[in-house]
């Protein structure tokens, strides 16, 4: 799966995303408000993609990473999971691609993909305050 924006490029995750991905998810700010706040491991890192992967094989149903066009840089994720009773929406980005608007145009595009690609219904984002 890859969809292009004009700053963006969204794409599958895979395996070379894992050291990346783990650097963003080391910073105490980008897991402040994810489960008990703590900087998350280079395994549990590596966990998390990998699940991600699996899930994009299984049914296309995954948090997709986002990348930035002009430099090829891995600055997180946008994408979907299957809720007990509902498809959540996610985002996690590194600390530096934070106040540049990249979220809102990963989400508007995935929003899409997922809505008149998957065809998927009952999404729901959730956030901190």
């Amino acid at each position: 799966m890859v969809i292009e924006t004009d700053r963006l490029i969204i794409r599958s995750f895979v395996e070379s995303d894992i050291p990346r991905y783990a650097a963003i998810v080391a910073d105490p700010a980008v897991t402040r408000f994810i489960g008990d706040g703590s900087p998350h491991t280079h395994e549990e890192a590596a966990a998390y993609v990998e699940r991600c992967i699996r899930s994009q094989s299984k049914d296309g149903i995954a948090r997709y990473a986002v990348i930035l066009r002009e430099t090829g840089e891995l600055i997180g994720f946008c994408g979907f999971s299957r809720g007990r009773d509902c498809i959540d929406f996610g985002w996690r980005y590194a600390k530096h691609a934070w106040g540049n608007g990249y979220a809102t145009e990963a989400a508007a595009a995935v929003l899409d993909y997922g809505i008149n690609t998957l065809g998927l219904s009952n999404i729901v984002a959730r956030a901190a305050v």
